[in-house]
């Protein structure tokens, strides 16, 4: 079977990471399977085994010339007999069976769901991927996700039949994991975000947070993986405060960064409202950090009984819980421990998660 793996569109550094893992993953388990991927262009790959790899140019006009156009006619020509695709959306009216990996948690909530913060050109720009998938699910043989939770919304929002939405979750391999840091409190304890400045991610809350934590006499800094130009009313409201000098704004981290910043933290917050998956929840339980989220299902889907939750929008609910882990060693080393026992329960291999995917193909 020749396979595509239209990998097209993963620049993120939580969709890479996927796109990633899964293309290593089939190199090692494809047995006689033959495979050709596209992928983009800021990867930095060496062709190697023997995938052909198309490099793509990032942007709509090279997502559609991608797929609409180079991906079709290797389906059409029989260059390509099946095509698995990790892009949201992909090539409408797809000549080959078709299997279609949902990442955007976007497309799985209603439009009333969506955080107020949205501003209207992201609106705009969902609604019109949205719209795109609508034209492209008539000919998915089967889609994959990564969570329950989201089969569940997906199911519901597109009628799409239950057995039809294929629960595949990402690996979570974290280098040390295997020997993770129970003790958390350093000389200078933080909290940290670990997130993308989407709309979802509630980053308007941290303020009210920090200001609520600083009036019970617990002053803290929050590091967050963003940058002040990235989250304006974060700055303004934390100014407005008098916190903004608790905020370290780190930008973009690397894998290895981003390990060492959940490591060392006191705890993590996730106050997000809308996930597919959730990367920074498994890293934290990785890496014995306690996590407080926003009480939602697909928070209580990857932490459990090993997280901590607070109502969605309450900043003062969230001060609460971060106060009972600032306050007691040994609650946090309790919800350290139990995130490091969920972890090593839950954990996948990136060949693992391939060897999923290639009994999805085998189905079509």
């Amino acid at each position: 079977m020749i396979i595509g793996l239209n990998l097209s569109t993963l620049r993120g550094h939580g969709s890479s990471r996927i796109g990633q893992g899964v293309l290593k993953g089939l190199q090692h388990v494809g047995g006689h399977h033959r495979f050709v991927a596209w992928i983009p262009e800021s990867w930095r790959l060496e062709n190697s085994g023997d995938i052909p790899l198309h490099r793509c140019k990032g942007g709509i006009a090279a997502k559609f010339y991608t797929e609409q156009i180079h991906i079709r006619h290797a389906c059409q020509s029989g260059n390509v007999k099946h095509l698995l695709s990790f892009t949201d959306t992909s090539i409408v009216a797809c000549p080959v069976p078709h299997v279609l990996m949902i990442q955007n948690s976007f497309l799985a909530y209603p439009t009333s769901e969506w955080p107020t913060q949205c501003t209207f050109q992201f609106r705009a720009r969902m609604t019109a991927i949205n719209a795109l998938f609508a034209l492209t699910k008539p000919t998915v043989k089967f889609f994959s996700v990564q969570t329950e939770s989201m089969k569940e919304r997906l199911s519901k929002k597109w009628r799409i039949q239950s057995d039809k939405i294929i629960v595949v979750p990402s690996a979570v391999v974290i280098n040390g994991a295997q020997d993770p840091i129970i003790e958390h409190r350093t000389t200078k304890p933080y909290i940290c975000v670990v997130a993308t400045p989407s709309p979802q991610k509630q980053y308007h809350l941290l303020p009210s947070i920090l200001h609520d934590l600083k009036r019970g006499g617990r002053e803290i800094e929050c590091r967050i993986t963003v940058l002040p130009s990235d989250v304006p009313e974060l700055v303004q409201q934390a100014q407005h405060l008098g916190v903004l000098r608790l905020f370290k704004f780190l930008g973009n981290t690397t894998t290895t960064e981003t390990v060492d910043l959940i490591s060392h933290a006191t705890a993590m917050l996730m106050p997000s409202v809308l996930e597919s998956f959730g990367l920074p929840y498994y890293e934290a339980l990785a890496l014995g950090c306690p996590v407080v989220a926003a009480d939602r299902d697909f928070a209580r889907e990857a932490l459990g009984g090993a997280g901590l939750y607070a109502s969605a929008g309450s900043s003062a609910e969230f001060a609460i819980q971060l106060s009972i882990l600032i306050d007691s060693e040994s609650t946090r080393a309790s919800h350290s421990q139990a995130g490091i026992t969920r972890y090593g329960a839950m954990k996948l291999t990136w060949n693992e998660i391939a060897l999923k995917y290639l009994q999805i193909m085998d189905r079509l």
